[in-house]
């Protein structure tokens, strides 16, 4: 009986558990990974920018069409709290 009896196991490859946590809609650890990814977007647009040495800059419809799951507002309130960003209002003429 030292002996362990795993005939009766069913493995199953495909199933496997997720290697990151599954955040819940509208909670702050959400909100913060969605930022998180907005922010690493961002740099490596200004680190590209840069490179070519044009001011580093991000369009507002650009992070709209980049991220169609998140509100103008979500970028409003979030970017303006944040150091690097400086938001500006540029008014088109057609």
């Amino acid at each position: 009986m030292g002996e362990t009896d795993v005939s009766h196991l069913i493995l199953f490859p495909h199933l496997q558990e997720p290697l990151m946590e599954v955040m819940s809609p509208g909670t702050k650890d959400l909100q913060s990974f969605l930022l998180k990814r907005v922010l690493v977007y961002m740099f490596r647009q200004f680190r590209a920018l840069k490179k070519r040495g044009v001011a580093p800059y991000v369009r507002a419809d650009e992070l709209s069409s980049q991220f169609p799951n998140l509100s103008e507002g979500f970028f409003r309130n979030r970017l303006k709290k944040h150091p690097c960003a400086e938001l500006k209002v540029v008014l088109h003429q057609y």
